[in-house]
């Protein structure tokens, strides 16, 4: 039998985003504002880098989060793909959060549900992910 290469779980989410999504984003479930008649792009977010977003899990827990980065990945998409993209949320390191979908809240983008995955924890706080296709 031979060994298939070894491909990161991100890399595998945004490469499979690009193909079984057809433009659409893995990450989002559903977006309850009618003022959005599409997911919001890498520019919308990359707007709110900095700003406060609030998370709410299938407990019904709210945590308050900050974005920190809003970034195109660099993969090959067919021309009437949506470029894939990811975006980072910062949590105090307090703050556990597992793997979910949670309810996405800002002012400006409204509000929408996510797949979240935690990343990377840093020494003073953890980040939660969500890439899109």
């Amino acid at each position: 039998m031979s060994e298939l290469p070894l491909m990161l779980r991100r890399d595998f989410i945004t490469w499979s985003a690009g193909i079984i999504a057809a433009g659409r984003p893995l990450a989002v479930a559903a977006n309850d504002d009618m003022h959005h008649s599409t997911t919001p792009g890498v520019d919308d977010f990359a707007a709110h880098v900095g700003h406060s977003f609030q998370l709410q899990g299938e407990d019904a827990r709210a945590v308050q989060a900050k974005l920190v980065e809003a970034k195109v990945e660099k993969y090959r998409v067919p021309c009437d793909y949506r470029q894939p993209f990811s975006i980072v949320f910062q949590v105090p390191k307090h703050v556990q959060l597992d793997q979910g979908v949670y309810r996405v809240k800002q002012p400006q983008l409204g509000s929408m549900s996510l797949l979240l995955v935690p990343i990377e924890p840093a020494s003073d706080c953890n980040h939660m992910e969500a890439v899109f296709g």
